[in-house]
């Protein structure tokens, strides 16, 4: 069966920056990983396996990004996106462009983000990570891409024995009831999954 923890991180409405609010990621996921390991991490720490970490849409793209930028020695990193221009802008190896008709993101149409996690691209994911090792994946709730993407990716490894962290930023209050509504609703159906 699939080990899974599920980290929702509520955002704050007065994060006034991207690397203000990638800090506070980063302190979340060394938290996940003390209780984990048991012991405290070192940015400066070398270590024989790097963390796998995965982000999925525009925003976890951008905290992936942050942190394999800012860690080098600690984590190993792959992006997926269906917005084209986004995804080849960041500094980031491995990328995994979700192909649709046109080279734009999927705003809010989780149908879209949904559809876009195919065969080829599940085993492009399974082929970057391990089994019997953590893996965390980073989504920005709320948006197409991302919330559509990770309902996909979290339905295929159903009863795998892949040990999957979730690691789920839920959207801003002014962003509106419906993307916070579609958030609450993946939180509630991972949950109920695994």
């Amino acid at each position: 069966a699939t080990d899974i923890t599920v980290k929702i991180i509520r955002t704050f409405a007065n994060m006034r920056n991207l690397i203000k609010a990638n800090d506070f990621y980063v302190h979340q996921l060394k938290e996940l990983e003390k209780r984990q390991l048991n012991y405290e991490i070192k940015s400066d720490e070398k270590f024989d396996k790097k963390v796998k970490i995965i982000g999925v849409g525009g925003g976890g793209s951008a905290i992936v990004e942050y942190l394999s930028n800012k860690y080098p020695n600690r984590y190993d990193s792959i992006i997926l996106n269906s917005d084209k221009k986004a995804l080849e802008t960041k500094n980031v190896d491995k990328k995994i462009l979700l192909q649709k008709d046109n080279t734009y993101g999927c705003g809010s149409n989780i149908v879209c983000g949904y559809t876009l996690i195919t065969s080829d691209v599940i085993a492009q994911i399974k082929y970057f990570i391990e089994r019997n090792r953590d893996i965390y994946i980073f989504v920005t709730l709320g948006g197409g891409c991302g919330t559509g993407s990770l309902k996909a990716i979290s339905q295929e490894f159903i009863n795998s024995n892949y040990r999957l962290n979730f690691i789920l930023i839920t959207p801003f209050k002014w962003e509106g009831i419906k993307k916070n509504e579609r958030a609450n609703e993946i939180i509630e159906q991972i949950k109920n999954d695994f």
